[in-house]
């Protein structure tokens, strides 16, 4: 593996929240205690202030001059490799302690976090908050199903709160075979055992919602229009252009309800190098990120772990490009941008889908929720109509 240069050391875990508060909000001195661990190259830490120093007084060339003198190490490296070589080992370390594959693993842990768990009650709430009176069949397309997870959620919350109800019909997509054998389990166990009144249905489609035609669901509706088109934590996968694609395919569904829960911050960035931009927006989020993930557990492993499920998030956005970059998050704002390009009219929040969460953790606005919230709006979710 490249041996990284001492200065790497300030993108340790445990010093991200100075990196992210100096770079975005321009307290050098927070800065300045980052760079406490670098004893043998006070050049470089030299250097890096001044381009935040200049960053910071809008003097954007300077900035940017300092940061290209210190994005290579001192074998000529371009420092995201490093960075990306440096991450990898750290989640194979906390990946060793649980054994079997990476990403299923860091995932099936981080959906049980705060993070998640509070993000499905609102999402759940939405959806309450909206019933299809006089209606007994529930027609529900989850983009980015998983490991069904957040179906499994709903069926018992439309079971336990809609006794007209009498059939659930659900059409997932999902990308990722590992992810859809679990999903696929699940949901045979939930038609296997139907929950009382209510009988289960569903058609699991393995493929990228955005290549997908949207005839695919025209003889899945048998006529009908889906109730509701879910697409929590799935659309920052792809870049601007294929959400907004996407987000136009949904619009010709006619759905009555389209939800978008995902992380509040930019990383839908595409510039040369290493962009100051992304890296303040990637260190800032995801230390906050982690910081709201682990105020929910004491167990010391699951934190690990969960820093390694984080990590190969913040990796990925820093460290690939083209075909590899698999991490577009996007924020609010633009995502308010993309719903009124798509033809989507917004449905303005309403009070019950933010029922039994603390009001430490949320926030409302005009247009949207925000789900999670430590410090900074960390997740938002978007309700939207045709």
């Amino acid at each position: 593996m490249l041996k990284l240069p001492s200065y790497i050391n300030v993108l340790n875990p445990e010093n991200i929240p100075c990196i992210g508060q100096a770079l975005q909000l321009g307290t050098c001195n927070e800065f300045g205690r980052a760079l406490e661990v670098i004893e043998d190259d006070k050049s470089v830490s030299a250097e890096f202030v001044r381009g935040c120093l200049s960053l910071n007084a809008g003097h954007k060339e300077e900035a940017l001059c300092s940061f290209r003198a210190v994005i290579r190490d001192p074998e000529g490296h371009f420092l995201a490799p490093a960075l990306s070589d440096y991450i990898t080992a750290t989640t194979r370390e906390a990946a060793k302690m649980y054994g079997g594959n990476e990403f299923s693993k860091y995932f099936q842990a981080a959906v049980n976090t705060p993070v998640f768990t509070r993000s499905h009650r609102i999402v759940n709430n939405t959806m309450l908050s909206m019933p299809p009176l006089g209606e007994d069949t529930f027609i529900i397309v989850d983009i980015g199903i998983g490991t069904a997870i957040q179906i499994e959620k709903m069926v018992a919350c439309i079971a336990r709160e809609w006794p007209w109800m009498r059939h659930v019909k659900v059409i997932g997509i999902e990308p990722y075979e590992e992810m859809m054998k679990i999903a696929s389990e699940k949901l045979r166990l939930l038609s296997a055992h139907a929950n009382g009144h209510l009988s289960i249905s569903y058609k699991l489609i393995e493929e990228f919602a955005q290549n997908l035609d949207g005839s695919f669901l025209r003889p899945l509706l048998d006529g009908k229009r889906p109730h509701l088109v879910n697409a929590s934590a799935s659309m920052h996968h792809m870049p601007k252009a294929d959400k907004i694609k996407l987000m136009k395919t949904i619009r010709e569904w006619q759905p009555k309800m389209f939800i978008v829960n995902d992380a509040d911050s930019e990383h839908d960035i595409d510039l040369p190098d290493l962009s100051i931009t992304l890296i303040a927006n990637v260190t800032s989020f995801y230390n906050e990120l982690f910081a709201y993930m682990a105020s929910g557990t004491h167990d010391a492993s699951l934190l690990q772990l969960y820093k390694g499920f984080v990590f190969l998030d913040a990796r990925n956005i820093i460290a690939e490009t083209g075909d590899k970059r698999i991490e577009f998050h996007t924020s609010a704002g633009n995502w308010v941008q993309y719903a009124n390009q798509a033809g989507f009219k917004i449905v303005k929040p309403k009070s019950e889908w933010i029922a039994g969460i603390p009001s430490e953790f949320v926030r409302e606005t005009e247009d949207y929720i925000v789900t999670a919230y430590y410090k900074r709006p960390l997740t938002f979710q978007l309700v939207l109509e045709t």
